[in-house]
């Protein structure tokens, strides 16, 4: 899931924990960047340089004519249904840069998208440490 950037920056953004010497993250342990002081590793599973990014989908809300046409109402011709519990929750949430309902039904439909590639992908193969949107609606008294 990218929100608030683009797939591009996000990709650079993982090349660079790939090449730090003290990852935070197992990703980044599993793969460190080829010229990262960690690329003779025992632990590693191969090189981030070798990992190839792939978007099955994804949308760029560039202009708000794009974000309104995702994050409207399924009654008013959208493509997502929101619950009056969903919206209510939904719209009292304080994430920064994230001011406007449009902008956070487009971060829970991320969530959703990304939620779906989850479930795609085998436990074994993911190695995701992520939180997803359980953590938007459990974490917090909304």
């Amino acid at each position: 899931k990218v929100t608030g950037r683009g797939f591009d920056v996000r990709n650079k953004e993982h090349m660079k924990c790939a090449h730090e010497k003290y990852p935070t993250q197992s990703f980044y342990l599993r793969y460190p960047e080829k010229s990262s002081v960690r690329a003779t590793s025992s632990s590693k599973n191969g090189y981030f340089d070798n990992l190839c990014q792939y978007i099955a989908l994804g949308f760029e809300v560039g202009n708000d004519d794009v974000g309104e046409k995702i994050a409207r109402e399924f009654d008013k011709g959208g493509l997502f249904l929101f619950s009056d519990l969903e919206k209510k929750k939904i719209d009292n949430s304080k994430e920064t840069g994230r001011n406007t309902t449009m902008l956070k039904r487009i971060d829970m439909i991320a969530y959703l998208i990304e939620l779906a590639y989850d479930l795609a992908i085998s436990p074994v193969d993911n190695i995701s440490e992520s939180p997803g949107f359980e953590s938007f609606f459990i974490a917090r008294n909304i």
